[in-house]
């Protein structure tokens, strides 16, 4: 925080004070002078007496003091704020305490000066002096009250800072403590300040008062409205605010942006919904990186897939066509290239392969060093797995060539495998198991010393659609390595 910002808060924060405790000081003065004159007295001629001269000093000066102690209780707090230095815990408790004790504080010096007063007045009449204590009773609360409101608010971006510093700050006032206080303060006073004038009024118990009572009971109905709706506003504006940031930052996550936090500047249930939804969000974002990482570990078809089911181990036997892709000549090419070199040609190998398979919606099953699995209709199901196969073939057959160092082979073959998670206990790792697996195996080998590059097994060539299969032609059947039967065969035209 700037020195700038820190100045406007303290300027807010100050001019605030002064004003509540002006205006509280003046509307009690005027409800005493009222209560206390005779029915021939005004309340002009009340406040020019000598006997109310005391009020003429001590009212400025209780401000005066009360506006000195607010700023005690806030310099050292933006001393260190306008630092970049973190706050210690003794700084960031103090500054999240500071509605708090500038009650405290405000409190004491009204009934303090209060007292005074009704001391320095006692000479006058026993009446006055506990008019004077009644109303300093009925403005310190007042003040006080509305003065923790206000305080708390302008002082928000403080709590802010010193919140980080002390993630789990003792809680101060709840909601339902701000909502009784400002019943209090708001209604119960004011109500019982009207009925002890009517009272006194109509007894002269405890005090005689013999002035009309009309105007007063205005005066005090006027203050309670206005203190009652401002205080009404600041207790529903400290609840109505987070909690619109916390909607608004939970848009945020619905749209896909998990990274987003709300500032914490409360310390009580707000304050635990505000942290609450923070760690949400870390917990969210660090689900979201982890997935990222499942995901281009094990491909994002099986992260997904593992994430929604929670049974392991799990699989069972499906149709799908498996692409086997190896290159040719890759010992030689590590014997004559430094490691990062070769590290660099697979992975252009492979970035090649990953874009092809995933355009033509299959799945990168693994990486053998210097070769790739591809399953098509597996884990998710896709409508023609054949025709994705041999399409992702052909395609590859193309990009490939741009690898002027390396040369490959390319089998696809088709059928049931077994589909699922393979593993013991601690770790499972999800493949495919089956004779199509070794056939696909077994063509690209042989697929290196064809001209296309490409051989696969026939049924995968029969399974496509029609405009697929009028791109391949048989070749003569072959005998594969661990197989007892003939194969009939394909290549590309």
């Amino acid at each position: 925080m700037t020195a700038q910002e820190a100045r406007s808060i303290a300027v807010r924060y100050g001019l605030g004070l002064v004003v509540l405790n002006v205006f509280a000081a003046v509307q009690v003065t005027f409800v005493v002078a009222l209560l206390a004159r005779s029915e021939t007295a005004t309340v002009g001629s009340i406040l020019t007496d000598p006997a109310f001269s005391v009020f003429r000093w001590i009212v400025p000066l209780g401000v005066s003091t009360g506006a000195i102690a607010g700023a005690l209780l806030i310099v050292p707090t933006l001393r260190w704020i306008t630092s970049s230095n973190a706050p210690t815990a003794g700084q960031a408790r103090r500054a999240v305490r500071i509605p708090l004790h500038h009650t405290a504080s405000h409190l004491a010096l009204w009934l303090g000066f209060g007292f005074a007063l009704a001391f320095l007045t006692r000479g006058i009449e026993r009446d006055i002096t506990i008019l004077v204590i009644v109303g300093t009773i009925f403005g310190a609360v007042t003040t006080a009250g509305t003065g923790y409101l206000l305080t708390e608010r302008a002082l928000r971006p403080v709590s802010v800072r010193a919140s980080a510093a002390l993630p789990r700050a003792r809680r101060e006032l709840s909601v339902l403590a701000r909502l009784v206080i400002t019943w209090v303060v708001c209604t119960a006073f004011p109500v019982s300040a009207i009925t002890l004038i009517v009272i006194a009024h109509s007894t002269g118990t405890p005090v005689e008062i013999p002035a009309p009572i009309e105007l007063p009971i205005l005066i005090v109905s006027a203050i309670a409205l206005g203190t009652g709706l401002r205080g009404t506003i600041l207790v529903a504006r400290s609840v109505s605010e987070p909690v619109g940031e916390v909607s608004s930052a939970m848009a945020e996550i619905e749209s896909g942006n998990t990274e987003v936090e709300v500032p914490v500047y409360d310390s009580s249930e707000i304050g635990d919904l505000q942290r609450g939804f923070n760690a949400m969000s870390t917990g969210l974002t660090e689900r979201e990186r982890l997935r990222d990482l499942f995901g281009r570990h094990v491909g994002t078809q099986v992260a997904s897939r593992a994430l929604e089911q929670s049974d392991f181990p799990r699989g069972d036997v499906q149709y799908a066509a498996v692409l086997f892709i190896d290159l040719v000549g890759s010992t030689a090419f590590a014997v004559d290239h430094p490691p990062e070199r070769v590290a660099e040609a697979l992975n252009e190998f492979l970035a090649i392969v990953v874009d092809t398979v995933d355009a033509n919606l299959g799945f990168i099953n693994k990486f053998e060093g210097d070769a790739a699995l591809a399953i098509f209709g597996a884990p998710q199901p896709i409508d023609d797995p054949a025709t994705g196969a041999l399409r992702a073939a052909r395609m590859l057959r193309v990009a490939l060539r741009s690898l002027d160092s390396m040369d490959f082979g390319i089998g696809v073959a088709a059928g049931q495998v077994f589909a699922g998670d393979i593993g013991a206990t601690q770790r499972y790792e999800y493949t495919v198991i089956g004779e199509p697996v070794n056939c696909a195996a077994r063509l690209s080998d042989l697929a290196k010393s064809e001209p296309s590059r490409v051989l696969v097994a026939q049924q995968v060539v029969d399974r496509a659609n029609a405009d697929e299969a009028q791109l391949w032609r048989t070749l003569d059947p072959v005998i594969l390595r661990g197989l007892s039967e003939a194969t009939t065969i394909a290549t590309v035209r």
